[in-house]
């Protein structure tokens, strides 16, 4: 079933399992359960765990919608805008009444129900080979201008189908959990633009973390990710930024309490052209035992001359220093202006 609201998904939701119209049997034998998933990066099928990309923070399925009806990753402050939040059931049974939910947080490479904010869920049936679409109303408040990240859940009591746990966002591992976390910045050209962000915090067997940044090559296909940021009849970048680099502030700076054992401001990733891949240039960050966050500022310069449009793509991406697991991150895209 095609969903009016989001014609560029497949008509079956593009799940495992999937029928067809007009009386064809499924290419699948028949599945008497359901299987509902909240897509984590285009190229989701709904597998857990998702390993097709390592951005799993890039959902095509969750959206903000403005209280004008543009769909895109800024809400309008003090105004009703809704996360829009599309559901697909790889299963061959409707998943009647699952419960769909969402939270926002401060922009961050990663967090957890606690460092969240809830927005109130709602009800929707899923049908069989299908998707829908539910919109949450979320009044945002003047604090919460600019980006957000967001993740939304889905849930189903009976048949259970559901996230396996409560108390974290297992994105990657979990098939009912999605994250959007992308944000776009207008830079004018031959200016630059920084953007704070918080690191994700971790028990103190994780208590370490690489930070990269690098710009993805034009090559690579971003219909869908631009589409999704609503940067339609944006053009693709011909040169790489003039300029990238990323550094941490620690606690007692991001605070305003300088002091002399605050670790030093490291610069990351200045190149002429950065480029992704794993001999990039990382920073590695300490997290305070405390479980305070880190903080990170992302840098982002424009070449001067640079024709207005043209979209540039970086991923800030965070790993566990010790296994080079990629636990979290954050894409921009930049629109030279």
């Amino acid at each position: 079933m095609r969903n009016d609201k989001n014609p560029d998904l497949p008509p079956d939701g593009g799940g495992a399992g999937r029928g067809h119209d007009d009386g064809d049997k499924p290419d699948k034998p028949f599945d008497a359960v359901t299987r509902l998933y909240i897509r984590t990066h285009p190229a989701d099928d709904g597998s857990e765990p998702f390993t097709a990309s390592p951005n799993f923070w890039e959902s095509p399925d969750v959206l903000i919608v403005q209280p004008g009806g543009a769909v895109g990753g800024v809400a309008v402050p003090l105004e009703l805008n809704h996360v829009r939040v599309v559901v697909t059931n790889g299963g061959g049974i409707p998943a009647v009444d699952a419960y769909v939910d969402a939270f926002v947080a401060n922009p961050s490479t990663g967090f957890t129900p606690v460092t969240a904010e809830a927005i109130p869920g709602d009800w929707v049936t899923v049908q069989a080979y299908s998707t829908a679409v539910v919109d949450l109303p979320w009044t945002p408040r003047a604090t919460d201008s600019g980006h957000r990240c967001i993740i939304a859940r889905v849930s189903l009591v009976v048949p259970f189908d559901s996230y396996t746990d409560p108390t974290v966002f297992d994105v990657v591992g979990d098939r009912h959990v999605a994250q959007r976390n992308i944000s776009v910045l207008e830079v004018p050209a031959g200016k630059s633009m920084s953007f704070r962000f918080e690191l994700a915090s971790w028990s103190e067997d994780h208590a370490r973390a690489n930070v990269r940044a690098f710009e993805r090559t034009r090559e690579v296909e971003l219909g869908a990710l631009v589409k999704a940021a609503g940067c339609v009849g944006g053009l693709p970048a011909t040169e790489p930024l003039a300029g990238l680099a990323v550094r941490t502030l620690s606690a007692r700076e991001v605070q305003g309490r300088p002091s002399l054992s605050a670790p030093t401001r490291i610069a990351l990733g200045i190149a002429e052209r950065p480029e992704r891949s794993l001999g990039a240039p990382e920073l590695a960050a300490r997290l305070d035992k405390e479980g305070a966050p880190r903080v990170g500022v992302v840098t982002f310069a424009v070449a001067d001359g640079e024709e207005p449009g043209r979209l540039h793509v970086v991923d800030v991406v965070e790993t566990d220093a010790a296994s080079d697991r990629v636990v979290g991150g954050l894409t921009f895209i930049i629109r030279a202006t």
